[in-house]
């Protein structure tokens, strides 16, 4: 090939990456503000640091599995918390309660730094029943802990004795004490008290073994009444083996979507040192924007399902972040 033949086919190739450049900023313009959307994300390694050197071009995110463009990472500054700790006391729980009391209200020591923080408590069987509401006050929140207690239904004979798993129905639509309507608990929550914490951390601690035997809701929903509100679900799974132990999935896969953790102890002595885990792991550092699609293009009252992931994957780093978005 003479040296003319070359210059030529080395200006077609610049002439054709020219064009292909020009084509993809075409199908990139810049993001409309209606399009920007925030998820707070939290990156710590396995022993639960955290990573507060990420950088935006570290990551990727995927919007309903398509790529979309990040916009801005940046450092966040730390949040008030508004956390309800809501507390199984089914027939299932009636052994764990003491231990549940006593590690609870360790916890809200730990997590009330100042002023600006709030929690709740708040039990629940086949419905919430609200045993103090979003307060700064130490004292009541302990006080109200050490009042939850075990209601037995009708017909339990206890020992963890009943005469059926699942209680019978009462009147329609309802079911007697004793039952557990998980997702309705975590739903109405979310949509009510939680919906009204506006400019604070919003977090749910839920301590319950995971079986709902009562609830409308399925656990889908649940999980959407939350991420809507930028909620955050911490599960601690306890329950007693005469009921059939834990069930682990739904609580993993309520806390990961929501952006939270689940926690599984080996026995109740380990409640104390789980919840001191959770503590460290509430505020997240991070603020990520990303360009969305057209949301007016979007089916009204659908999530897009999100993930962010690491350019250079390590199996020692770990994400925490809602899983959708709306």
């Amino acid at each position: 090939m003479t040296l003319c033949r070359k210059s030529l086919l080395a200006i077609s190739c610049c002439v054709l990456l020219l064009r292909t450049a020009s084509i993809m900023v075409a199908a990139n313009p810049s993001c409309e503000p209606s399009n920007r959307r925030t998820i707070s994300l939290r990156v710590e390694n396995k022993a639960g640091a955290t990573i507060d050197n990420l950088r935006g071009e570290d990551l990727v995110l995927f919007e309903d599995k398509t790529l979309r463009e990040i916009l801005q990472l940046e450092s966040k500054p730390k949040e008030p918390l508004s956390i309800v700790i809501l507390i199984d006391t089914s027939v299932s729980q009636e052994s764990s309660l003491p231990e549940t009391r006593l590690a609870a209200q360790k916890f809200v020591e730990l997590v009330m730094h100042s002023t600006h923080d709030q929690a709740a408590v708040v039990s629940f069987t086949g419905g919430p029943k609200i045993e103090r509401s979003l307060t700064n006050d130490l004292a009541g929140l302990k006080s109200a802990i050490s009042r939850v207690e075990f209601v037995p239904p009708q017909g339990y004979r206890g020992g963890g004795i009943v005469v059926s798993r699942n209680p019978p129905i009462s009147s329609p639509g309802q079911v007697i004490a004793g039952s557990t309507a998980i997702w309705d608990t975590v739903s109405a929550i979310s949509t009510g008290m939680l919906k009204a914490a506006a400019n604070s951390r919003r977090i749910i601690v839920l301590l319950t073994d995971g079986e709902d035997t009562a609830s409308k809701k399925k656990l889908a929903e649940a999980i959407a009444d939350a991420v809507r509100n930028d909620i955050a679900i911490f599960a601690i799974g306890i329950g007693d083996t005469t009921f059939g132990g834990v069930s682990h999935d739904p609580l993993n896969k309520l806390s990961d979507e929501t952006g939270g953790r689940a926690f599984f102890p080996k026995k109740e002595r380990e409640l104390p040192e789980l919840l001191a885990q959770i503590e460290p792991e509430l505020q997240y550092p991070y603020l990520l924007t990303y360009c969305t699609a057209d949301p007016t293009a979007r089916p009204a009252n659908r999530l897009s399902r999100i993930k962010v992931q690491l350019l250079r994957p390590a199996s020692d780093v770990r994400l925490l972040y809602r899983h959708y978005d709306w």
